[in-house]
């Protein structure tokens, strides 16, 4: 009869250190054999992993080719004629990629982080030994490195957007440091171009994630099948790939893309080829700067100088603020409006708004949105912002649109009587009386839908005695995380599980430079069902 064995779990093992074998027939013997991932015998042939039995040799496993992890997540798993092949990875760890099934490497399996002895640099300890980075690397600011508690550390980001992490963006190895304006309140981040398969490079001043060149790729510029041009360049020794709207050969001639085809035309007489624009265009001179004209499109073409020096028409959108004028194509003519002439009355009561207007560029942020607007009398903002300010209970801040001073009485509304800031934010809010009381409110934005949001207690910015409602869909004081369910407040101690509240959410130092949401899913912390951090893979991006 065949050796049967029961094969303890490893953690059973070590405690134990036995395992349970019934009696064996030395003839057939099989403990030399190689162990299949489940841990269970099957009668008829070798083992799918997951433990699905198949009832002979006849009927195959799995499908040639097919790659999976081991039951036990210890081994990586090929399919080779129809049988599994078992390969016991190094690291210990098999685990789902972003391109399939893989073993981990030993220097991505990080069993410890600390604080270095100079406390300027993070020493992380994986299978294959001990390394060292530093802060500056990590966040580009020369900071330290801060301990959290339960083995989390992590080195401290600068809280504003300046130096490195300016408006262009700044290449720190193959990591992109930048700013990110998707916040209210605008923050430093990170990003790792690595992680993404792509190479931090900048062009013309501006750094980005870009995708490499292949090395079939021999030519400076390549078009792709959807007819999309690229520009090849070469930066520290490694050629990327530059999105282009069309290219220039010289002032005469332009590259475009048919197909996967490059091709070189020339230029109509009297255009130029502008590399910046990425195509030929209506060449044009200095004395007739703003000239406005009409293209084959019925859209504005603009005379102005190019970022390369030379002179052209360039497509400007459907209309375009020149001073006080408002300029737009009408049936291929070019229409003129001096907005200053207007008069603007209320669409429902008829009275007056003004007598003049003024030419408003990307009217209320829109980009390409130009349109004339009342020119309303009032004062100038000086340097008063569009967050204003409060004195007493008077709100004053500037309007955006009429870029003048607008005041707000807050004592006048019934509702919300207080002039309060709160992150940098003036406006008239409703006084409460404790800190952190909060309630949660179904509220109903129409077309945009039904969203939950929370009021909650806090204080001014200025003045710890002025409490008032703030009306946010989540909310920090301290660590502590509100949101609502429904009607519901919830509360969330993040400094409990390592983590810093950031506004929508738990944040943890150790997942990501920037946020957790910028790791990939296998540099993520991994959290428990009640929140507190086990373990983390990859961490260190």
């Amino acid at each position: 009869m065949k050796k049967s064995c029961v094969w303890l779990s490893l953690v059973a093992m070590i405690s134990l250190g036995l395992q349970a074998c019934n009696g064996s027939d030395s003839e057939n013997d099989n403990s030399g054999g190689d162990e299949k991932p489940g841990g269970d015998e099957k009668p008829g042939g070798d083992e799918k992993p997951g433990g699905d039995e198949k009832p002979g040799d006849e009927e195959k496993n799995c499908t040639v080719g097919e790659v999976a992890c081991s039951a036990d997540g210890k081994s990586l798993m090929t399919c080779v004629d129809g049988k599994w092949n078992s390969e016991l990875c190094e690291s210990g760890f098999c685990y789902l990629s972003t391109e399939g099934y893989a073993c981990m490497e030993l220097d991505h399996t990080i069993t410890g982080r600390r604080c270095s002895d100079a406390g300027d640099g993070i020493v992380i300890t994986t299978l294959s030994g001990e390394k060292t980075v530093s802060c500056l690397e990590e966040t580009g600011v020369d900071t330290t490195c801060v301990e959290f508690g339960r083995g989390l550390v992590g080195c401290a980001m600068p809280k504003t957007c300046s130096g490195v992490f300016s408006d262009p963006g700044t290449c720190l190895g193959n990591r992109l440091a930048y700013c990110d304006y998707t916040y209210i309140e605008e923050r430093p981040a990170m990003k790792d171009c690595t992680a993404l398969g792509q190479i931090c490079a900048s062009e013309n001043g501006v750094a980005g994630c870009f995708d490499p060149c292949a090395d079939s790729e021999t030519q400076d510029y390549v078009c792709s099948q959807d007819a999309k041009m690229r520009h090849c360049v070469e930066k520290d020794g490694v050629r990327v790939g530059i999105s282009l709207p069309g290219a220039c050969q010289d002032d005469s001639h332009a590259y475009v893309c048919n197909g996967e085809t490059l091709e070189t035309v020339a230029c109509e007489s009297g255009y130029v080829c502008v590399p910046s624009v990425g195509g030929c265009i209506k060449a044009c001179s200095a004395s007739n700067e703003n000239d406005m004209l009409c293209d084959a499109n019925n859209a504005l073409t603009q005379c102005k100088q190019t970022y390369e020096g030379s002179w052209g028409y360039v497509s400007v959108g459907a209309k375009e603020c020149v001073g006080d004028v408002l300029y737009a194509c009408t049936d291929g003519s070019v229409k003129q409006t001096r907005c200053y002439d207007l008069v603007f009355n209320d669409q429902e009561t008829g009275e007056l708004i003004s007598n003049h207007g003024k030419c408003s560029k990307d009217y209320n942020f829109i980009p390409d949105f130009d349109v004339c607007t009342p020119l309303y009398e009032g004062t100038a903002c000086g340097n008063v912002t569009n967050e204003g300010k409060c004195n007493a209970n008077m709100l004053s801040y500037c309007n955006n649109v009429t870029n003048l001073l607008d005041h707000v009485d807050c004592s006048q509304n019934e509702t919300n009587s207080l002039c309060t800031i709160y992150k940098g934010y003036a406006d008239c809010r409703e006084p409460c009386t404790k800190l952190g009381e909060a309630r949660c409110e179904i509220v109903d934005y129409g077309e945009e839908g039904v969203v939950s949001q929370i009021y909650i207690c806090v204080q001014d910015a200025h003045n710890s005695s002025k409490l008032s409602y703030l009306l946010a869909s989540t909310a920090c004081i301290g660590d502590t995380l509100y949101t609502c369910d429904g009607t519901n407040v919830v509360t969330t101690d993040c400094s409990k599980t390592g983590g810093v509240c950031g506004m929508t959410a738990c944040e943890y130092p150790l997942c990501s430079i920037a946020s957790s949401e910028d790791c990939h899913a296998e540099q993520r912390c991994e959290v428990d069902a009640t929140g507190n951090v086990i373990g983390t893979l990859s961490c260190d991006g």
